[in-house]
């Protein structure tokens, strides 16, 4: 009778504990990073809950005072202390629950290969964007424009200027050499990028102010 035989040096052998180990730790960094996102969101949160809860107070002083019936008891400078006062949280408010992330990832989806941005700044009253960058045609820019019109989040993109190299060079990145150098006005949407089911009207507080100064850049 014949037998099999099995040579166990040429058996690859797993060390369950290295196995264990790796999992364990994974497992670990992901309970991590769950925590950290949830104390974030409950930051968050309260933050927003406390901003809101000055924004009623604002509101109910101010109608307090219109509701005075004596007109000589009416401070109209009082009024309109309160009323900036109540801009001013709103503004607080937009600045730190503004949605970054979609923003940033619509327009990293938007942007054509040949494409390079240097500069992305929001206008101070957060309506729009400026967008600058780099690109070695005209296409890639109508493609870039394109795309970023096609997006939900904006509501227009313009172009503001486009320097073909005969610009002045503190105005271009460096190492751009003959390349062209655009600037992009782009108008966003305030109703899609403040869901009302999640930020309730802010977007319509933030579309009402008025437009604030343009920052130099």
């Amino acid at each position: 009778m014949e037998f099999n035989q099995i040579n166990l040096t040429t058996r690859d052998h797993v060390d369950r504990r290295i196995v264990y180990m790796v999992l364990g730790t994974i497992a670990a960094l992901l309970a991590i990073f769950t925590l950290l996102n949830a104390v974030n969101g409950i930051q968050a949160y309260r933050e927003q809950r406390d901003y809101r809860a000055k924004i009623d107070d604002l509101q109910q002083q101010a109608k307090a005072l219109s509701a005075e019936n004596d007109p000589a008891a009416f401070d109209p400078d009082s009024a309109a202390a309160l009323q900036q006062r109540s801009r001013q949280a709103n503004y607080l408010i937009a600045l730190d629950v503004f949605p970054w992330i979609p923003l940033l990832d619509a327009l990293e989806k938007a942007v054509p290969p040949r494409i390079v941005l240097d500069r992305f700044v929001p206008a101070p009253d957060l309506k729009s964007i400026h967008i600058t960058g780099v690109t070695p045609s005209m296409e890639p820019i109508t493609q870039f424009q394109d795309a970023l019109g096609n997006d939900p989040l904006f509501r227009s993109v313009v172009l503001e200027n486009m320097d073909l190299g005969t610009g002045a060079p503190s105005r271009k990145p460096a190492n751009s050499g003959n390349a062209i150098h655009f600037k992009l006005l782009c108008h966003l949407d305030l109703e899609t990028l403040f869901p009302k089911d999640t930020y309730g009207g802010l977007w319509m507080t933030l579309a009402s102010a008025a437009d604030g100064k343009p920052r130099k850049w």
